[in-house]
């Protein structure tokens, strides 16, 4: 068996759990009213807030296997965040002029997770 074939299981089991999982997400938020914008928002500032705090671990703690790693750092974060809808909404803003709404979409999702991420790194590194 090729050495490689746990890994790619894992990357592909949890891409299939983070794309359920962002999709679950984004059906509850908008059957709670939500803006259309509001699911990707939410789910790459929650996934960054996740990756960074996992990274860290991953970082300090005791080794984790490479399919762990695998698993959720490509697989589940990597497919419940959405860089790729995240453009497209962005470019639609732009496009159909809403300048204002598209800066600040683009400003939110930027900052809010680079806070994000950093803010899971730093709880990350509390042992």
């Amino acid at each position: 068996m090729n050495r490689s074939f746990p890994v790619a299981a894992a990357v592909f089991f949890g891409g299939v759990t983070g794309t359920s999982l962002r999709f679950a997400v984004g059906e509850a938020m908008v059957a709670l009213g939500s803006s259309d914008l509001a699911p990707v928002l939410a789910v790459n500032i929650i996934g960054a807030l996740a990756l960074g705090w996992f990274g860290d671990r991953v970082r300090h703690a005791a080794p984790w296997s490479t399919a762990v790693v695998a698993f959720v750092g490509v697989g589940l974060l990597g497919s419940f965040t959405t860089f790729s809808a995240f453009s497209v909404e962005s470019v639609e803003l732009f496009r159909s002029g809403s300048w204002v709404a598209g800066a600040a979409y683009v400003i939110a999702s930027i900052l809010g997770g680079f806070a994000a991420a950093r803010t899971g790194a730093r709880i990350g590194a509390h042992r």
